[in-house]
């Protein structure tokens, strides 16, 4: 039997994959998996808590899913990540939702490994930049890819690479 935060964590992982997870209720969630809210708040502060280490497994998971090449050239790398993003956004729409949208994926927090695999990109890419104009790159492709994948989700477009290749190599001047 999985102790309970595995179990919390595990159904929580579960329920965002099928639904939106600002739905996702705390006794909903207690409930589906027979626990109290007091057993909840013995392994979490608050549900935000909850999303933030929801958010840090499927990072790690979304980096080993998209099996990320490090030694290959970074933009072309960047495009594939960019590629398979936007088909997960189609076929893997809540996850998305979470994995790109929610606020616990902040920026500014070292915890989230597909950030920093994208920072690694950006920073070969960008060798000879600025902290700053690295960080503004990583954000404009970020928004760009968010905006573009909600779109798809939303049905509104379908996926063309080469919109998304001559984007990415103007955000990058290539």
């Amino acid at each position: 039997m999985k102790n309970t935060k595995s179990l919390i964590l595990d159904t929580t992982k579960q329920w965002i994959r099928e639904k939106d997870y600002r739905e996702i209720s705390l006794r909903t969630l207690t409930n589906s998996i027979g626990i109290t809210t007091g057993a909840f708040y013995k392994h979490f502060n608050n549900k935000e808590d909850l999303y933030y280490q929801v958010s840090i497994l499927l990072s790690k998971q979304l980096t080993e899913q998209l099996n990320i090449d490090f030694t290959a050239d970074p933009t072309s790398e960047l495009l594939n990540i960019a590629e398979r993003i936007c088909l997960l956004f189609k076929n893997e729409p809540y996850l998305m939702d979470f994995i790109m949208l929610n606020p616990s994926n902040n920026y500014n927090n070292q915890n989230f490994e597909f950030l920093d695999a994208v920072n690694n990109l950006i920073l070969r890419v960008n060798r000879t930049e600025s902290v700053r104009n690295n960080k503004e790159l990583f954000i404009q492709l970020w928004s760009f890819i968010q905006g573009y994948g909600v779109l798809i989700k939303n049905k509104i477009i379908i996926y063309d690479r080469e919109l998304v290749k001559n984007t990415l190599y103007k955000l990058l001047e290539k």
